[in-house]
């Protein structure tokens, strides 16, 4: 930050963050728990919960049992995902 403007202040922010990018993977929903959370099983046999986002958040839009999905994992916690999509059964 040589001259305390915005720009470079998140500039260098941006530059700490590192470039972990969220790997996407499918899976199938196992049981709907409270707040939109999911318990899902990845195809590579891993189970995680999974927060419905998008469309799916927003419109309420059920997932059943059964119902495959399209998931982004949390760089993070490895126990954790995003439901991004449904795929075509």
């Amino acid at each position: 930050m040589k001259d305390g403007t915005r720009a470079s202040m998140g500039a260098e922010r941006g530059a700490r963050r590192g470039g972990s990018e969220a790997a996407e993977v499918a899976g199938t929903v196992l049981e709907e728990l409270p707040s939109l959370l999911y318990r899902v099983r990845l195809d590579s046999g891993h189970t995680v919960a999974a927060a419905a986002t998008g469309r799916h958040g927003m419109d309420f839009l059920r997932l059943l049992p059964g119902s495959r999905v399209r998931l982004r994992l949390s760089p993070r916690d490895a126990t954790r995902a995003r439901i991004v999509g449904r795929l075509e059964q």
